[in-house]
C-alpha cells in the first residue's frame, strides 16, 4: 500500500539559512526575474518547495562560474521555453555537474580538492570544487575556509619551496575571479552608510579587500572599493567629494605601510573615521600605534564586528602623524641611484631569487626610516633568510648581499649614513645567528 505525503515547504528564513542568500537578495530574484516562484500560507507567508530550494541553489551555482544573477535567469527562461528542464541538465556530464565531486563534503575536503586543482591548473576542476562548496555551506564560511584557507595553503608551500610562483598566482587569480563574481551578485544596498575601501599606493595584493568588500554588501553597506595602488593624487578631492562614513585601507608590506601612512596625512584635517589591517601589521604590532585610525584585528572574521562598532562611533578630525625621521633620509633618496650601481657592480652574479631584495632593499630602508624605525626590517630580513634558504640557496650569500650594500652606502654618502651603515652591519650578524641556529 501508498501513501501519498504531503509536500514539504520551507520557510524565508529556512532557505536563507539553506543557500546564505539575504532575504532581500531572494525577494528581487522573485520580483525582477520571477524565480523562484513560492506559494503563499493562508497567512501570506512564502511557501517554498524543494523545487524552489534546487533552482535558488542552481541560480546560485550559475553566479559561482561567472553569471550575472540577470544572465543566470535569462538562462533558466531560455531553457525552459525550449520545453528543456534546468535542474535535470544538471545532471548531465558537464564540466559544471552539480553531481558531487568531493567525497566526505566538509570544508577540509573541499580545500584539498581545491589547492590540488589549483596546483594542477585544473580551472575546471577548481569551479566544479567551488560550486559545489557554495552549495553545501554558506558563501562566507566558503570563502573564509576553502579560497582564503586553501590559498595561504599554497602560499605556504610556495615558500617553503614546494609550489611555484606560477601556482600560486594562478590560484590568486581564482580567488579574484570568485570574489569578483560573489560582490556582483551581491545584493544592493538598503543602509545609508558609506564604506570606502582602498589599497595605498605599491600595495598590489587585493584579496582582503575584495573579501571586506563582499562582506559588507551582503550585509547591505554601500561599499566604494577603489582598488589596488590607489595614488595620493587627487585622493583627498575623492573622498571629500564621496564623504564616506568610513575608510578602510589595507597593507600587507613595509613598503605599504608607509604609503599608507602618507595616504591618511594627506587627508588631515577632514572629519573622518578610518579603519586599517594587512599582514604587516600582524607581523609588527607595534607598527599600528603609528597609524591614525583603528586597527580591524588580526582576525579577518572578526573585522566585520569591529567596522561596525567604528561606525557607531562620532567621526573626528585627522591629524597627521609624522614619526621623527634622521637627517640623512634625503640625501639617501637622492643617491639611491648611485648606490644600486655600486651594488649591481660589485654584486653582477646574484641569483634571480636574489633579485627582489637586490630591486626592493632600498624601498623597504627608506620606509622603515620614514615609520620611524630600522628595526622594523627585522622581520623582514629573517622572512627573507627562509624563503632563499628553501630555495636551497646558501644563507651566508645573503649575508654577503647585505655586507655589499653596507660598503655601498659607506661609499656613496660616507659619515653621514653611520647610523644607517651600523644598522645594516647589525643585520647581517643577525642573518649569520640564523645561519648558526639552523646549523645546529
Amino acid at each position: 500500500m501508498t501513501t501519498n505525503k504531503p509536500p514539504l515547504y520551507y520557510n524565508l528564513g529556512a532557505i536563507t539559512r539553506e543557500t546564505g542568500l539575504h532575504p532581500d537578495t531572494l525577494r528581487a530574484w522573485e520580483r525582477r526575474y520571477n524565480l523562484p516562484q513560492p506559494t503563499r500560507s493562508d497567512g501570506g507567508q512564502r511557501l517554498y518547495s524543494q523545487r524552489d530550494l534546487e533552482i535558488v541553489h542552481w541560480l546560485i551555482a550559475q553566479q559561482n562560474k561567472g553569471l550575472r544573477i540577470s544572465q543566470a535567469a535569462e538562462l533558466w527562461h531560455t531553457q525552459v521555453d525550449a520545453g528543456i528542464d534546468p535542474l535535470a541538465e544538471t545532471t548531465k556530464a558537464d564540466p559544471y555537474t552539480l553531481t558531487p565531486v568531493v567525497e566526505g563534503g566538509s570544508l577540509a575536503a573541499y580545500r584539498q580538492a581545491w589547492i590540488e586543482a589549483s596546483m594542477d591548473f585544473n580551472n575546471v576542476k577548481a569551479d566544479q570544487v567551488l560550486t559545489e562548496a557554495f552549495s553545501q555551506f554558506p558563501p562566507e564560511t566558503v570563502s573564509f575556509e576553502v579560497l582564503f584557507g586553501g590559498l595561504s595553503a599554497i602560499g605556504d608551500l610556495w615558500y617553503q619551496g614546494k609550489a611555484s610562483v606560477q601556482q600560486e598566482h594562478y590560484a590568486s587569480a581564482l580567488v579574484v575571479r570568485r570574489l569578483n563574481a560573489l560582490i556582483a551578485g551581491a545584493p544592493q544596498p538598503n543602509r545609508f552608510e558609506k564604506i570606502v575601501i582602498a589599497a595605498p599606493p605599491e600595495e598590489v595584493h587585493v584579496l582582503s579587500s575584495l573579501l571586506m568588500t563582499y562582506l559588507l554588501r551582503r550585509r547591505g553597506y554601500d561599499v566604494v572599493y577603489l582598488g589596488a595602488d590607489v595614488p595620493v593624487e587627487n585622493f583627498r578631492e575623492t573622498i571629500e567629494e564621496l564623504r564616506p562614513n568610513l575608510l578602510i585601507l589595507t597593507a600587507h608590506l613595509l613598503v605599504t605601510a608607509a604609503s599608507m601612512l602618507t595616504l591618511v596625512n594627506e587627508l588631515a584635517g577632514l572629519s573622518l573615521r578610518v579603519a586599517f589591517g594587512g599582514l604587516v601589521f600582524i607581523r609588527l604590532p607595534q607598527l599600528r600605534e603609528n597609524m591614525p585610525g583603528k586597527y580591524l584585528g588580526d582576525d579577518l572574521k572578526q573585522a566585520v564586528g569591529v567596522i561596525e562598532k567604528v561606525l557607531s562611533t562620532s567621526s573626528s578630525k585627522l591629524e597627521a602623524f609624522h614619526p621623527k625621521t634622521p637627517p640623512y633620509l634625503e640625501e639617501l633618496r637622492m643617491k639611491l641611484p648611485h648606490i644600486e650601481t655600486h651594488l649591481t657592480a660589485a654584486f653582477d652574479d646574484i641569483p634571480l631569487l636574489l633579485s627582489a631584495p637586490n630591486n626592493y632593499i632600498s624601498k623597504y630602508l627608506i620606509s622603515a626610516i620614514k615609520l620611524g624605525d630600522l628595526d622594523y626590517l627585522h622581520s623582514d630580513l629573517e622572512w627573507a633568510y627562509g624563503l632563499i634558504t628553501n630555495f636551497q640557496i646558501p644563507g651566508d650569500l645573503l649575508v654577503e648581499f647585505v655586507n655589499r650594500y653596507r660598503q655601498a652606502v659607506l661609499d656613496v654618502m660616507g659619515e653621514s649614513a653611520q647610523p644607517l651603515v651600523r644598522w645594516l652591519e647589525h643585520g647581517a650578524k643577525q642573518i649569520e645567528n640564523y645561519n648558526g641556529r639552523q646549523g645546529r
